[in-house]
């Protein structure tokens, strides 16, 4: 890594921030599917708050590799980090980094639990390794919270005060933002819609190891086992094919990946319905790759959420991520800065205390 003035990553003190407001931080996005990277421009106010949306300076992204195992897939992480900061200078001191990851993340910064996407990730402590790897402040949230910070602050739901967002990819997960702050729940598992339950998916096993949840009939790779269960059905031999290619063929007119995509808007809709009647949020988001299936999938989502939805609530607006696959990376610089400005916050409230 080369930084400008400096041959070594140096640590922002908080009182600095009002000096120079702009710094950069290393955002990681640890998926199911891939790993991805970037290092990004964030301008502050003297609270050590964000200004304005961090800019990309750049970036890239690798295979997960999960099936290789949680501490492959860290070292994995780790590697990708350094190649994004040796790629070329680091032109403002770097704040810290921040961890969007797969799983349920406690208060460590450790995975408190995790589906079997990717083997043997729960008990990854995620901050602890990350910050003796670079010696630098770490804040770790999980994957789709990050993905929602994201899409709250500056993305599409940036006028609004609640969000309910789905992320909608490999897997399926959601998070709650209330006045700008992330709803984590006692144990930080607020949002796993993914593994709500749906009568079209009674007996199906589910990555979490229940069966009957929505996320093996709604996901990327639901509808992509939903196609292939339709044709055995139809005494037809199917494709080997994923979500996407799903999504392409019934765009070329094949029923049963038309089929196969409404089932899963029909199923995603209806659990999303019904978190409304519970939250009553000023609107839903849907993100990640399974909104770009195409009509007959949005149109069966809608449909999903206006047959469950109450009379008051079924305008309540459904709205489509802006900010795509930086959204989480986003998120994850989001909340690097707000745990640093919390903690410089609790730190001169404690020293004027001791005055």
């Amino acid at each position: 890594m080369r930084q400008c003035g400096a041959s070594t990553p140096t640590e922002v003190h908080m009182d600095s921030i009002i000096e120079d407001q702009r710094r950069t931080i290393l955002a990681v996005d640890i998926g199911g599917t891939k790993i991805a990277v970037g290092l990004m421009l964030a301008r502050l106010d003297g609270h050590g708050r964000m200004q304005a949306m961090p800019r990309m300076l750049r970036g890239h992204s690798i295979p997960t590799g999960a099936r290789q195992g949680g501490e492959a897939v860290l070292k994995r992480v780790i590697d990708a980090m350094r190649e994004c900061l040796d790629a070329g200078d680091v032109p403002y001191p770097l704040l810290g980094i921040g961890v969007a990851s797969a799983g349920v993340i406690d208060g460590t910064g450790s995975v408190l639990s995790a589906t079997s996407l990717i083997p043997g990730w729960t008990g990854m402590r995620l901050r602890e390794a990350i910050s003796a790897a670079f010696d630098l402040p770490v804040s770790v949230v999980g994957d789709v919270q990050a993905h929602a910070l994201g899409e709250a602050l500056w993305g599409c739901g940036r006028s609004l005060r609640s969000l309910l967002v789905a992320a909608l990819g490999t897997g399926i997960g959601g998070a709650l933002i209330v006045g700008g702050e992330l709803v984590r729940g006692a144990h930080g598992a607020c949002g796993h819609i993914g593994h709500m339950p749906h009568p079209d998916a009674r007996g199906i096993p589910c990555s979490c190891g229940r069966s009957g949840h929505v996320e093996p009939i709604a996901s990327g790779i639901g509808i992509a086992d939903n196609y292939r269960r339709l044709m055995r059905r139809e005494g037809r031999d199917a494709p080997p094919v994923d979500g996407g290619e799903v999504s392409a063929l019934a765009a070329r007119g094949d029923e049963a990946a038309r089929a196969s995509l409404v089932l899963a808007g029909h199923a995603i809709g209806d659990v999303l319905g019904g978190l409304v009647n519970a939250v009553d949020p000023d609107a839903v988001v849907l993100s990640g790759s399974v909104v770009r299936s195409g009509r007959c999938w949005m149109d069966a989502v809608n449909e999903g959420i206006r047959r469950q939805t109450l009379g008051i609530l079924e305008r309540t607006p459904v709205l489509v991520g802006t900010l795509g696959s930086k959204a989480p990376l986003i998120g994850a610089a989001e909340a690097l800065c707000s745990d640093r400005s919390n903690e410089a916050h609790t730190e001169e409230t404690s020293h004027e205390s001791a005055q």
